[in-house]
């Protein structure tokens, strides 16, 4: 999952490859949850994407990981 991580970063600097990493952040969530960096690279992915209620949902994921 790391690598997939890291290969989801990048994609995050340009406004036209954030949906593909929103895709790759996404996978990585769904098979480990607990990984608080993805979740929290997932939110912000969303909120640069405009998409505000799913970046707070991440982030709440980010946070129940940790409390």
């Amino acid at each position: 999952m790391r690598s997939l991580y890291e290969q989801a970063l990048p994609l995050m600097k340009e406004p036209g490859t954030v949906p593909e990493a929103i895709e790759k952040l996404r996978l990585i969530v769904k098979v480990q949850p607990d990984f608080q960096e993805a979740t929290y690279a997932l939110g912000y992915a969303y909120f640069l994407n405009g998409e505000l209620d799913e970046a707070i949902e991440a982030w709440n994921l980010t946070v129940e990981a940790d409390p």
